[in-house]
């Protein structure tokens, strides 16, 4: 419509859907979900990537003196500040794609210009970098190209300047947290497989979890969004800037039946079964009353396995709740429980009548858009990740009536019956990108693709520390990941005749020292997840 502005775009795309078109202000790309019921055909899929320059901000290259002045363009990504970026390199980035994919139908770039531009023109310049990123990032071979991922990567980077050696804090749902040595500039995969490698997962079970920014309330985390691989994780946290926000590891996968193959490791299986514990404290199952009593006798009788069991049998489990939403079905300005989960979107009206589900196999496509030009701001943003309400849902705040963000998809209602369905939520954004994780997931099985393994992911070197100011004092990763400062190791002491084997040696101080170290470490995960915290 005229005024209305789409911010984000289509997220799966049909193998063969090339059609562009133009609709006012909007750019909407024609594309079709796999969906057996609906096609049969094979498609591929671009990653979670939703795109917006709500803002420009003018900068000096030498602020003392407040010379050489140029513009800087926010680049906002999954709703959430991502990085800073000037004209040129926007430039040189379009300039590297069109080489490396010179058969592709590329998104118009706005032009270089001679003179300086007025602030209309920096608009009109804004605007246009929008459409293109929206435009390039819903591409499911762009955006999967490690050229477009390492851009957002280095474009988030610059925004520390410079690498250093930081300490990480990853909390779990039950707010137990584990303190990792990591780098800023370290990715999401290279920050989740240290974690799942320190509290002891196997390493073939490591991307069955995830790490989540989430909000805490002093009572419960809510769920921000998913951490992509293209971002820093500390980076991303540092930029938010607030105590409350904070990045925790849960699971990352929607079949219930995969739990079963995380029995066999402790810590794993620990994990899964305390994310069942806070699942059932925060109501997202629908339990009844004998549910309820049978959970209670198997936590007392530290039945972990019969407890997960018992879970996944009831409505619910896997399934994330946002009580705060409109939905247009089956009658306009319907107020809805909206819930997300293994292969469906559950819709449960005011009077707590339950709807048939919409299942995400006969889904033809989805999209997120803005009723208002893109100018929100990061607190507007984050108007719609609150606290969970009693009945397990995400709600209080602003009323959804007021919310700018609406997810619609194109619903395959019956035999050459689709309808676009229309949710308004404060959470669009959040929700787009779940329902992204569950159609990939649906893709991986469908391929009979196993779950991935940090072995199958292409390292990257590590890059150069900053050298830390005369007089600062060195900090170290220890053997077992924390950071500590440097202390010299005990003299190696002379043999002395008569001595034998009391002899010190410099080996048996690191053998000690390493024993220490690997004793601190599982006391340390045991207080997080072991048995006995459970």
């Amino acid at each position: 419509e005229p005024g209305h502005q789409t911010i984000l775009l289509h997220l799966a795309y049909y193998s063969r859907a090339k059609d562009y078109y133009e609709q006012s202000s909007c750019v909407v790309r024609s594309t079709q979900l796999v969906a057996n019921e609906v096609t049969g055909n094979q498609c591929t899929f671009s990653a979670i990537m939703h795109f917006s320059i709500p803002e420009t901000r003018e900068q000096f290259k030498n602020p003392a003196t407040k010379s050489g002045q140029y513009t800087v363009y926010h680049l906002h990504c999954n709703g959430v500040f991502h990085c800073a970026v000037r004209f040129s390199q926007l430039f040189d980035f379009n300039e590297a794609l069109k080489k490396q994919f010179q058969h592709e139908a590329f998104a118009e770039f706005p032009p270089k210009k001679l003179f300086s531009l007025t602030d209309k023109e920096v608009a009109e310049r804004r605007i246009a970098l929008e459409r293109y990123f929206q435009q390039i990032g819903q591409d499911p071979v762009i955006s999967a190209s490690q050229e477009f991922k390492t851009f957002l990567l280095n474009a988030q980077e610059e925004v520390k300047l410079a690498c250093e050696q930081v300490e990480l804090t990853i909390y779990l749902v039950n707010k137990k947290s584990i303190t990792i040595g990591a780098l800023s500039t370290d990715q999401t995969d290279e920050v989740l497989e240290q974690v799942c490698e320190e509290i002891g997962i196997d390493e073939d079970l490591t991307y069955y979890f995830g790490l989540y920014l989430v909000k805490e309330d002093g009572k419960r985390f809510s769920i921000i969004r998913p951490l992509q691989d293209f971002e820093c994780p500390y980076v991303s946290l540092d930029r938010l800037d607030k105590e409350d926000y904070k990045i925790q590891l849960r699971k990352a996968y929607w079949d219930t039946s995969l739990d079963e193959e995380l029995k066999g490791c402790e810590f794993a299986n620990n994990l899964v079964y305390i994310q069942a514990i806070e699942d059932v404290r925060l109501k997202h199952l629908d339990l009844t009353e004998e549910n309820k009593n049978e959970l209670a006798e198997l936590r007392a009788d530290g039945d972990k396995s019969g407890f997960i069991e018992l879970c996944r049998t009831v409505p619910g489990y896997c399934f994330y709740r946002w009580k705060n939403a409109l939905i247009d079905y089956p009658e306009p300005n319907t107020r809805v429980m909206i819930s997300i989960g293994p292969y469906a979107i559950k819709v449960r009206t005011e009077a707590g009548k339950d709807l048939d589900p919409f299942q995400v196999t006969r889904m033809r496509c989805w999209k997120i858009t803005s009723d208002v030009p893109s100018s929100l701001t990061n607190a507007d943003e984050e108007a719609g990740y609150l606290e969970l309400d009693v009945d397990g849902a995400d709600g209080g705040g602003p009323p959804p009536e007021e919310s700018p963000m609406t997810l619609s998809f194109d619903y395959l209602m019956a035999k050459d019956d689709l309808r676009w369905v229309t949710i308004r939520s404060h959470s669009a954004v959040v929700m787009s990108m779940l329902l992204q994780s569950v159609v990939d997931e649906l893709v991986r099985k469908k391929r009979n693709e196993p779950m991935r393994k940090p072995s199958d992911r292409p390292k990257r070197p590590k890059p150069m520390l900053r050298a830390k100011p005369k007089g600062a004092v060195k900090t170290r990763l220890t053997e077992d990941g924390y950071a500590q400062p440097d202390k010299p190791l005990p003299p190696v002491q002379e043999a002395a005749a008569g001595e034998g084997d009391h002899i010190t040696t410099l080996q048996k101080v690191k053998e000690t020292k390493s024993k220490k170290n690997e004793a601190d470490k599982n006391e340390q995960i045991s207080a997080v997840i072991g048995d006995d915290e459970l």
